[in-house]
């Protein structure tokens, strides 16, 4: 995988807090930017250097045609991660609560419907254990290796999957965890449950927050410099030009880059581009 390039920045706070979480004091991100800034790019960079350091690492999204199904995005992190365990091992993390697999693992899980009847608890009542049986989940995996665990896209989350990452941010303070949510600002309406989790979420001091912003133009030259593997970052006029028309969005960079290769504008002769 490429090194990034002009997010030294970010990158120093995300060994940090994994610094930080590996002694045992849990932390939420919140990482938003415009689209194709490279939030993802950054996400599995972070994976990476987990997955490296033995971590328990959980990656999932939201979809924006599966913003009705219950803890989607957890599901979609959890659900493999949950199959390949031993179902001794899994059965002990989860004291054998089977509306926790369903949340999490629906494929495992099965129906906790007649189990919750059976119960006599109230709805709100059973959403509280499950939320308090999938900390316990996290929180039982975290003491044998720190997790990780990232879900990107929450812009098209559902209300449940939001209201659990704001119970699980409020709940990491011992817990060797390091919950991050991603969401695109360029979408036009952000679901009002998303806008009110971050403003509570940073009004109780419980979550790092970053906005990941374009490249400028030093660190898109050294971007051009690594897709053409020249030693010498180029500048002048093409780069200057090529900021202005992306706005310095590695994702745009790239498109463009593209379109003048297609095109022949942009081509190799004599070992040169």
């Amino acid at each position: 995988m490429t090194l990034i390039v002009g997010r030294d920045r970010e990158l120093a706070l995300l060994e940090q807090l994994r610094v930080q979480v590996a002694r045992g004091e849990g932390v939420a991100l919140l990482v938003s930017g415009d689209g194709g800034v490279g939030k993802t790019r950054l996400m599995s960079e972070l994976a990476r250097s987990a997955t490296d350091g033995r971590w328990h690492v959980m990656v999932g999204r939201a979809y924006a045609l599966e913003t009705a199904i219950p803890y989607a995005p957890f599901a979609d992190a959890c659900e493999s991660v949950l199959a390949a365990m031993d179902g001794n091992l899994l059965l002990r993390l989860t004291r054998g609560d089977r509306a926790v697999l369903t949340a999490l693992a629906p494929s495992m899980g099965g129906s906790a419907t007649a189990e919750a009847r059976a119960s006599g608890a109230s709805a709100a009542e059973q959403h509280v254990r499950l939320h308090a049986g999938i900390l316990q989940l996290f929180a039982r995996l975290a003491e044998r290796q720190p997790l990780l665990l990232v879900l990107e896209n929450l812009q098209w989350a559902d209300g449940s999957s939001i209201e659990l990452f704001h119970f699980l941010a409020r709940q990491l303070s011992r817990q060797r965890i390091l919950l991050v949510g991603t969401w695109n600002e360029t979408e036009r309406e952000l679901p009002g449950s998303l806008r009110t989790m971050t403003r509570s979420l940073r009004s109780l001091g419980v979550a790092r927050d970053v906005r990941l912003e374009p490249l400028d133009a030093e660190a898109l030259a050294a971007l051009v410099s690594q897709r053409f593997d020249v030693d010498t970052a180029p500048g002048g006029e093409f780069i200057t030009a090529l900021h202005d028309a992306t706005r310095g969005n590695p994702f745009f960079v790239e498109q463009t880059l593209d379109d003048l290769i297609a095109r022949g504008s942009l081509r190799k002769a004599g070992g040169v581009w």
